[in-house]
């Protein structure tokens, strides 16, 4: 398990992601000798809390608001929709 925890920038708002990860091994069709290959494992994201900054006004000081915190698939879209819903309200 690796933990992570970077920043990324979504239609202009900068947001923090934090969690744990498992390695990914990707899949093998067939081994050099001609033996079938095996499955890809790992890349599951656990316990994912992503977090916003904002300031209530342009001169005061940053702060920090969680978004949401799951645990995640492959399907980064659901995520990133639920994140653009939750912004457009503020």
């Amino acid at each position: 398990m690796a933990s992570f925890d970077f920043d990324i920038v979504l239609n202009g708002h900068t947001l923090n992601a934090v969690g744990d990860a498992t390695p990914y091994s990707p899949a093998v069709m067939y081994l050099r000798n001609g033996d079938p290959g095996y499955p890809a494992e790992g890349g599951e994201i656990e316990d994912l809390e992503l977090w916003a900054y904002y300031r209530k006004d342009k001169s005061g000081p940053w702060r920090r608001r969680k978004l949401c915190q799951a645990v995640v698939d492959a399907n980064f879209d659901v995520v990133f929709e639920l994140i653009e819903e939750k912004l457009a309200e503020e």
